[in-house]
Formats: C-alpha cells, sequence, structure tokens
C-alpha cells in the first residue's frame, strides 16, 4: 500500500511544477446535499485527501449546488473545517435544473461551469472531481496528485456502488466527532464495499450468473470474499489538466467531452483500489426493474451497447481494476484472464461503428430542450437585465445570442406596454373633459333657468311685465335639459334660442372630443405598428443567430431498439452506473436515463439501423472445461431460446413461431426484418441474407425510408411484441409493406409468459385483430397445465434467483416450489460452473411437468389452435403483406 511519505517524494521528484488546484464537487436536492455535507466532505478531509492537497498546491475548493442551500453549506461543520485548508466558492446552478429528465445535461454543464471561468488559463490548473455520493479512501487524493505531477493530464479511477440504506449507519459512527473527518484506510473501506455491494454490481458479476442487469456497462469477477476483479465503461474520470480551452460542452461528460478538453492525453487508470478507491452511495431500490433472472446471451450484451456506449466509453474496456481488502489471492491471474476473456468476447459482438460523442442521437435529442428551459429559467429570473446591459463575455456564444434576443423581446414589450400607458393616459384626459363638459353643461343649465325662468306670481294677462312662464323636466337617464312646454302664446322668443345655442356649443364640443379620442387611436396604433415593424426587423437577425447556434430538434434519442427499450427510448444518458437512481428534484443518471414522455413537436429522426449480412452464429463456449460441458448439457436437454426443446417451459408457446420462421426459409425467405425484442429474438438468425433491427417506435415513425440508404426488400418480418403493443400492429403492416418483397410474410409473436393478461376478454386485442387484414392466420397457446407450470416457474425464480439475492422477502410457494427452494438454496451458486448446475438441476425439476404440458397442447388440433383458450400464453399471427404477383413487374 503507497503512504505518505512514498505519495510526497513521488510528487517532489515529478516533472511537472505544482499547479493551482480547483476541487470541484456538485449536489442538488436535499438527500444529496445532506450526503455531500455529513459523509462525502468529511471523507474528503482525511489526512491523505483534501489536507495533503492543499499542503502542496494553492487550491480552490468549489461546491456547485442550488442557492437556497447556500447558508446551509456555509455553516456546516465541514465547509467550515475546509475554509481552514484553503478557500471555498459556491456557484448556483439553479438554471441547469431545468427538467427531470435532463440529469447527464445537468451534470455536463455543472462541472464545466466548475472550471469554465479560468479561461484558457485551465490548461494551466489541476483540476479534482467528484460527485456529491462519492466516499473517498484516506490517501486517494495524495496517488491522484502523484499522477497529475508526473504529466498525466487525464486521471481515472473506479467508483463501487453499494446500497446506502445499510452502509450510512456504518459510515456515520466512523466519523471522529471532534475532528469532523471520515478516516477510511483503503482495505477497510473496500472490505465494506465488498460486503454491500449494490445489485446492479452483483448484476454484473459475470461468474455468479444468479441474474443479470439488462444494461452491461461493468463487468465484475467474484475471486473470493475479499477480492473483486472489474471492467468498467467509462472508468469515472477523477483529475485532469485540460489540454485546450473548450467554451461550451458538446457531448456529455462521460460520452467523451474529456476528449475535447484532452484530445491527446492517454487515459491514466489507478485500477488498485490500495492507491484510490471510492465508494459510490445508491438506495437498493434503484434500477431494480432492469435486474432480470435471465443471462443475457453476449450477443445481446454486445448489441445493446450501441444505445449508449460510445468509443470513448468502450476504450476503458481494456483497464483492469481490481478490488481487494487483503493481498491477491494466487488464483486472480486465472480470474483476470477469463474475465478479460469474457469481456473481449462480449466487445467482439459490439457494432465495429459505435456512435461518437459528438453528435449522438441522445445529445441531439435532449441539448435543444434542456437549453431552451434553461434560457426560459433565466429570462424569467433576470427580469430586464437582458434589456438593459450587454451580454456578459464570460458567456458562451449560445449564451450571448439569447441574452440578446431575449433583451429585444422585453425591450419591445416594455416599449409597447409604454406607448400603450401613454395613450390610454391620453384618453383618459379626452374622457374627463367629457365628464366636466357634462357637469358644466347641466349647471350652466340650471343658472339660466333659476335668472330668466322663475316662476312668477299670476298676473293679469294684459300686464306688460309679465315673464313667461316654462315647466321644466329632467331627462335623468340621458341629462338635464330644458324642455319647454305650455309656453304661452304669448312668450318672447330669445328663451328657447338661448337653450338651443347652449345644446349646439356643447355638441359642438362633444364633437372635437370624439376626433381627438379617434386621433389618439390612430396614433397608438401607427407608434404600436412602426415598433411591431421595426422589432421583427432586429428580431429576425437576432433569431437567426440563435437558431444557427441552436441545433435541429430530433425526435429519436436512441439509435436502436427503442421499443425494445420501452419507455427508455426518449431516454438521456449518464453511464448506466450513475444513472440508475431517482430524485424527486431532478432524475438521476440513467442506463439510459429516465425519458421524457412524447418528443418535441418540430424536429427530424432518422432511425439508426443495424443490418448485418449472412447467418448470425452463436458465439463459442468459453471458460474451463467444466463450464463449457455444464453449458453443453444445458443446451443439449433444453436447447437455446427461443428454439428449446419440449422439455423447457417456452416450448409451447413458440412452438409457432418457430414452425412460421422454419416454414418461410423452407420457402426459400433470406432477409428478415425483425421488431422490437423479447424471448423471439434470434429466432431467424439462420436465414442467409440480411438481417436488420428496428423498435416498433421507429417503424410507426415518419422517417422510416431516411433509415435506409437503398430501400431494401424483405422476404420476412417478424415482430416480437408486448400484448399493450398489439393495437399498433395495423400500423406496422401500413409501414413495412412497401419493404416487403413479393410474397413477403409478417410473423407477429404476441407474448403472455408471465400470464399477466386476460386475452380472451381484451377489447384493445380484439379491436387490433379486427383492423388486420383477412389474409391472416392466428395460433393460439396455452392451458391450464402450461399455465400451472410457467406460474411455477416465475414463482421459484422470483423467490430464489432474485428475491434472496436482494434480501427482499420471499413469496409465498406451493409445496413443490418450497421444496425446490431448499434444495437451490443450499446449493449457493459462487461460480459459473454452480450456478449453471443450479439451472439444469431446476429444470429437471420442472422438465417432467413441462414435457407433460406441452404434449397436452402439441395434441391440440388446428381448429382449437385458432381460438383463445382461458390461459393464453402466447399468440402468433401470421401476415400476408407483400404485393401481389401481378405487382411483381413494377
Amino acid at each position: 500500500m503507497p503512504n505518505a511519505g512514498a505519495a510526497n517524494s513521488a510528487l517532489d521528484k515529478g516533472r511537472e511544477p505544482r499547479l493551482p488546484t480547483r476541487i470541484i464537487t456538485y449536489a442538488w436536492g436535499e438527500r444529496y446535499v445532506d450526503e455531500l455535507l455529513s459523509l462525502t466532505l468529511p471523507a474528503a478531509l482525511a489526512p491523505g485527501n483534501l489536507p495533503y492537497v492543499a499542503s502542496v498546491c494553492p487550491c480552490l475548493f468549489i461546491i456547485l449546488t442550488q442557492e437556497i442551500f447556500f447558508e446551509r453549506v456555509l455553516k456546516s461543520p465541514a465547509v467550515s473545517r475546509i475554509r481552514k485548508l484553503c478557500p471555498v466558492r459556491l456557484i448556483g446552478l439553479d438554471d441547469l435544473i431545468v427538467a427531470p429528465d435532463k440529469y447527464g445535461m445537468t451534470l455536463t454543464y455543472a462541472l464545466h461551469r466548475g472550471f469554465i471561468d479560468l479561461g484558457p488559463s485551465m490548461t494551466d490548473h489541476w483540476l479534482i472531481f467528484f460527485n456529491a455520493d462519492f466516499i473517498l479512501a484516506d490517501g486517494s487524493w495524495r496517488t491522484l496528485l502523484t499522477h497529475l505531477a508526473r504529466g498525466k493530464r487525464l486521471v481515472a479511477s473506479p467508483s463501487y456502488c453499494v446500497r446506502s440504506g445499510e452502509v450510512v449507519s456504518e459510515l456515520r459512527k466512523r466519523i471522529d466527532p471532534r475532528a469532523g473527518t471520515l478516516v477510511l484506510e483503503p482495505r477497510e473501506l473496500a472490505s465494506l464495499v465488498l460486503r454491500h455491494r449494490h445489485d446492479t454490481v452483483r448484476a454484473k458479476t459475470v461468474n455468479q450468473r444468479i441474474y443479470s442487469a439488462r444494461y452491461m456497462d461493468q463487468f465484475y469477477w467474484l475471486v473470493d470474499d475479499t477480492t473483486l476483479l472489474g471492467h468498467q465503461m467509462p472508468v469515472s474520470i477523477v483529475g485532469m489538466r485540460p489540454e485546450y480551452y473548450v467554451r461550451q460542452p458538446n457531448s456529455y461528460w462521460d460520452h467523451g467531452f474529456m476528449r475535447e478538453l484532452c484530445p491527446e492525453a492517454e487515459i491514466c487508470v489507478i485500477g488498485d483500489s490500495d492507491e484510490f478507491l471510492m465508494m459510490e452511495l445508491r438506495e437498493k431500490e434503484i434500477a431494480a426493474d432492469q435486474i432480470s433472472a435471465e443471462w443475457p446471451s453476449l450477443s445481446e450484451i454486445g448489441k445493446r451497447m450501441l444505445i449508449w456506449v460510445t468509443p470513448y466509453q468502450r476504450d476503458f474496456a481494456r483497464y483492469p481494476l481490481t478490488l481487494h481488502t487483503e493481498d491477491l489471492p494466487p488464483q486472480v491471474d486465472d480470474a483476470r484472464r477469463q474475465l478479460k476473456a469474457f469481456v473481449d468476447e462480449v466487445l467482439r459482438h459490439s457494432p465495429a461503428d459505435l456512435p461518437s460523442h459528438i453528435d449522438h442521437p441522445q445529445w441531439n435529442y435532449h441539448w435543444r430542450p434542456f437549453i431552451e428551459a434553461r434560457h426560459k429559467y433565466l429570462s424569467a429570473r433576470l427580469g430586464s437585465a437582458t434589456a438593459d446591459a450587454r451580454p456578459l463575455e464570460v458567456l458562451s456564444d449560445l449564451d450571448k445570442a439569447w441574452w440578446r434576443l431575449d433583451g429585444l423581446e422585453k425591450s419591445y414589450l416594455r416599449r409597447r406596454a409604454e406607448i400603450t400607458k401613454l395613450m390610454d393616459h391620453e384618453r383618459d384626459i379626452v374622457r374627463r373633459a367629457r365628464d366636466r363638459l357634462d357637469e358644466t353643461t347641466e349647471s350652466s343649465s340650471e343658472k339660466l333657468i333659476a335668472k330668466f325662468l322663475a316662476p312668477q306670481p299670476d298676473r293679469d294677462a294684459g300686464d306688460s311685465d309679465m315673464i313667461p312662464c316654462l315647466d321644466l323636466t329632467r331627462d335623468r337617464e340621458k341629462r338635464s335639459a330644458v324642455v319647454p312646454t305650455g309656453v304661452r302664446s304669448h312668450s318672447v322668443p330669445w328663451v328657447a334660442a338661448i337653450a338651443e345655442y347652449e345644446q349646439e356649443q356643447e355638441t359642438a364640443q362633444r364633437r372635437l372630443l370624439t376626433r381627438i379620442t379617434e386621433f389618439i387611436d390612430r396614433e397608438e396604433e401607427k407608434q404600436l405598428r412602426s415598433l411591431e415593424i421595426e422589432f421583427e426587423a432586429a428580431q429576425r437577425h437576432l433569431r437567426n443567430d440563435y437558431d444557427r447556434l441552436m441545433p435541429r430538434a430530433v425526435h429519436s434519442a436512441v439509435p436502436m431498439e427503442a421499443g425494445e427499450l420501452g419507455s427508455l427510448g426518449a431516454s438521456e444518458p449518464g453511464p448506466p452506473k450513475a444513472g440508475e437512481r431517482g430524485s424527486p428534484e431532478a432524475a438521476e443518471p440513467g442506463s439510459p436515463e429516465a425519458a421524457e414522455p412524447g418528443s418535441p413537436e418540430a424536429g427530424e429522426a432518422v432511425p439508426h439501423v443495424l443490418i448485418q449480412h449472412g447467418p448470425i452464429t452463436h458465439a463459442a463456449y468459453t471458460g474451463s472445461i467444466a463450464l463449457r460441458l455444464t453449458t453443453l448439457i444445458y443446451h443439449c436437454l433444453f436447447g437455446r431460446l427461443p428454439r428449446v426443446r419440449v422439455l423447457h417451459p417456452y416450448w409451447a408457446p413458440l412452438r409457432y413461431l418457430v414452425r412460421l420462421v422454419d416454414r418461410s426459409a423452407e420457402q426459400g425467405a433470406r432477409n428478415v426484418l425483425m421488431v422490437g425484442s423479447s424471448v423471439a429474438d434470434g429466432i431467424a438468425d439462420h436465414l442467409p441474407g440480411a438481417h436488420a433491427r428496428l423498435s416498433l417506435a421507429q417503424v410507426i415513425g415518419k422517417d422510416l425510408d431516411q433509415a435506409f440508404e437503398q430501400r431494401p426488400e424483405f422476404d420476412l418480418c417478424i415482430c416480437s411484441l408486448t400484448i399493450p403493443e398489439a393495437s399498433s400492429i395495423a400500423q406496422i403492416v401500413r409501414a413495412v409493406t412497401p419493404y416487403m418483397g413479393v410474397g413477403g410474410r409478417l410473423i407477429v409473436f404476441l407474448s403472455n409468459l408471465e400470464l399477466n393478461h386476460d386475452l380472451r376478454n381484451d377489447k384493445n386485442l380484439l379491436r387490433a385483430v379486427t383492423e388486420l387484414p383477412t389474409s391472416i392466420s392466428l395460433y393460439f397457446a396455452g392451458g391450464s397445465r402450461s399455465a400451472r407450470v410457467l406460474r411455477r416457474v416465475h414463482r421459484v425464480r422470483s423467490s430464489i434467483h432474485v428475491k434472496r439475492y436482494l434480501n427482499s422477502p420471499p413469496v409465498e410457494l406451493d409445496h413443490r416450489s418450497r421444496f425446490l427452494s431448499r434444495i437451490i438454496k443450499h446449493i449457493q451458486p459462487v461460480s459459473v460452473i454452480a450456478e449453471a448446475i443450479s439451472r439444469i438441476f431446476f429444470f429437471l425439476f420442472i422438465a417432467p411437468q413441462a414435457f407433460a404440458a406441452n404434449m397436452e397442447e402439441a395434441k391440440i388440433s388446428k381448429a382449437e389452435a385458432s381460438s383463445c383458450p382461458t390461459n393464453c400464453t402466447s399468440i402468433t399471427i401470421e401476415i400476408s403483406i407483400g404485393p401481389p404477383q401481378s405487382e411483381a413487374g413494377h
């Protein structure tokens, strides 16, 4: 084990000068901030970590988090201790937490934000990275700094996931209450990791194939209770000295963004846990839905890598990793050779041309929505700042373009509001003038009446001083008015003339005020229109700049098999190991990550199709002689999925599919298109022509034609669908028909092996079948005896192969299954051989019942097979969809 003196000596002898160092971490959400402050930082305060770094290099500790946690972070005891060693800077990342399915984007931009302010001088800094849930062994950063001082520019070291619920309490007990530090020697921490390995680690342990993970980005080999060997894709970057200044991320952090910062540097992987060790805390339930009792074939593991693995990530598979609590056992070299042979075989089955980290489908799919959501948040947060000030120089070109565009829009809205407010004010002046006119008219009329038309005492008609008396009526709904009524015939005429003059003056003034109001309206419309023309001209220019820097949106986030991945079709990556967590504040890293429903309204999707030519052969048996022998025995007795033998419980549900495919092959079918993925994978691998695979989503999408450089002509299309996906069969028929040759056939396999659906009463399934062409044949499999066998298989598997090893309570078993459970429980597979023997024993126990059920179904007549049984296990549909013979010449 390395010691402090040796590390200091190595650093002193390093060829590189000691550079300014930044230590960068991040956390958001209550849980992860708490883990950072209470566990991760105390471990970083171990003597061989931050105290050592601060003693030999000028350093700055960067914490990126939400601004609501700033005060809490600064008041925490761990941060107070860090501030005694080096300065601490808090950086907000609220604008990066904008969508629950954009964890990979948030992580990439957060880490980049931790050093982007250095500008071109970042190439003269050492950068150290660690996550909020990484627990460091003492001395890890001392080792890291030694490698950086030797001139290594890109240093990686693995993290190992553990069940956080089991280990956190132990970690808290080990914190020194006085010093506030969590000091764990490497082998002490390794012991905790091995005892509390997360289920995703166990599911990727190739010599304990008790259960498996759907996405294999890591491969482990448990040598004994003290040693675990591994390979990871990728290995976490823990230290870096950039070769180039990169102003803005153009790919995911773990997809290969490192290669933009360090394109020429050789990666240095610290693979021995004695030198560098990180424990990664992870909740036990994370990724439980991705664990399966079936171990995938090497071909399946390799092919699935197209979804998330990049060349940068695949390169890490060649670096051996070792986690151990004691000196290495003598059998470690043999175990390492076997693990390497397994990994090499998997990589041999992976696509030769993996998607680059640049323009990766997942990055292109998620980047535009992420940036738009971030800019929307910033627009609300910054308010009028974008309109009143120039963009900051530290911003990227894209952010500067957004700033100007947002500022223009806010200036336009503000100027528009000012014009409207001014015109409303002028209209209010006119309204008040009209009100005063009403009041003045009423008042002057009343005074005139009071002065000249006041009632007088009755006098003689011949009295020359008599003044005529008028009756006044007031129309309160209109206004006060003088209405002469009953005027004596001998009254003087000027009184009525005065009243008429008053009305004419009032009418003229009202007309003037109306004209003024109309002028105000016209002026407002004129100014607003002029402002709008000016805004549209300026916006067009800025919008072009913004759109030029923003990529076009795309519909699909995966290059292939979106349908196979179910809801992961629009997922965002992060390495699978990091993305299986969950958080209410933001989606955690996924494998690939949780998808946002639907897809952007605008954009394009070009499906990526994997096409292979010639028969697809199975990988040769590998491993020891005993392993090859047990595997051979298993396949001789039960066959390989989907072409299983009659002793296998799946023989009856799959028999019609096998027969139809073989019949098509006998009739000359060569080229096959596979849609979706299920237990039927590999059913047509023996065909001699082209083999293409698409997801259901890609087949029924709008851009299928763009997936092929030349339009192919398939003889056979095989669709493996779930029962809910059956509603898409009619769409599939319409979509694939243009690509089918004369006499082409579509075979649809609907699996109900878990017996989760009552197919006899499924209205959606019935509707889907009635929408199909008349030239179809339906074959139903299932029966009471077959259902009992399948239920027993699933109960035993879930009880033993999963529940027991996930530390979950076993399900209720019948007496036969309990007997089998007790027997297999004592086998306790600790190697591939023991696991293979256990599997053979398991199926031999089930075989008699499976054989009887299969033979019972084999006797079913063709007429009986065309009606749905009570316990239907599968439906196979054959559809003739090729163009008619008359069109062959066209």
